[in-house]
Formats: C-alpha cells, structure tokens, sequence
C-alpha cells in the first residue's frame, strides 16, 4: 500500500515492512526486535541470513541506547552521523539475538534523510535493508517501488534521490568492514 509519511505514522507497524526513502536510497525496514518481520526482511531480500541487517535510529541520543559502550562510538557518532555511514558496535542485549543474528556487535545508523528520521523517531529504531542488500544493480525509488509494492506493507512515498556513498566502519576493530554488515 502507498501512503504518505503522515499516513505512516497513524499505522501499526508490528509485524510489517515498510519501504522508504534515505540518503542511502530506498531502504526496506521494520520495528526493532519484531522477529516476524525481520524474518519477512530476509525473504523479501533474500539476504544471507547469518548476515545482519543495521538499525537506523532517529538521533544519536536513541543509537547510544542501542550500544553497551556509547562513549566510545560517540567521536565516530559525531564525525559521522547523521549521514551514511554505519557504525557496528557492541549491543545491549535487549537489541536481541535475532536482530544481531547472534553476533556481539550490531550496526547502527542514524539518517540525515528527514522521511527516515521522521519514521524512525515516531516508531523507534528499526532494523533496515539497504540498497546494498537487495539490490545488485542501480535503480531509483520509483522503481524500488515499482518492484517491491506487492511485497511489503507500506510503501512511503518520497523523492526520487540519488543515493550517496556509503560504507561500514567497526568501532571496536577500529577498521572498515565489507562484508558481515550492511
């Protein structure tokens, strides 16, 4: 279904995937911790399921409540966000072990993107497929769209952006990652 961020933000997203617009192009996403439709995430995509997918937040005060060692993301934090990058960290373990898909460290992201942060700070932090995971070749958010309406809930309409360059950086290893996040 498309709607409108507004008409978003009046619906329930427990057990539902909603596509929409970032900074990092469309981005298929889903509430923080709700197993069935993360689960629904890895089907639409069909992304490895041993890799995680991040957790886009809405500011940084809300990623720094994800993370067991908020001091030592924060100079990244400030550097970095909001804006692309994802920085993968140590979880709380209330971020549970389907999110991190068993892993210690999980990735977060805070959007510059005002649909994203405005999705994001009414529903709290969701748990959130890149362009990276899903797609193979460039496309746009009219086509994403196009192609991914019959599959998700929701689809929020929004600009037709380019997406920025992007990358993943771990924290605790102090290095680039490729591979393990997206």
């Amino acid at each position: 279904m498309k709607l409108t961020v507004e008409e978003l933000l009046k619906m329930n997203l427990k057990g539902k995937t909603i596509l929409f617009q970032t900074e990092k192009g469309s981005v298929l996403g889903c509430l923080l911790n709700d197993e069935l439709a993360i689960e629904k995430l890895y089907a639409i995509t069909r992304h490895m399921k041993t890799i995680p997918f991040p957790v886009l937040t809405g500011t940084i005060e809300d990623a720094y409540a994800l993370v067991r060692y908020p001091k030592r993301l924060r100079p990244y934090a400030l550097f970095y966000w909001p804006g692309p990058v994802t920085l993968v960290t140590k979880k709380k373990s209330f971020v549970q072990d389907f999110v991190s898909r068993g892993h210690s460290q999980v990735g977060i992201w805070v959007s510059k993107s005002p649909i994203a942060k405005t999705i994001a700070n009414h529903f709290g932090p969701l748990v959130v497929a890149t362009r990276h995971s899903f797609h193979k070749e460039k496309s746009s958010a009219i086509k994403d769209m196009n192609v991914f309406e019959s599959s998700v809930d929701y689809c929020v309409k929004g600009e037709n952006v380019l997406p920025e360059s992007s990358f993943v950086f771990d924290v605790d290893n102090n290095a680039e990652v490729s591979k393990n996040f997206h």
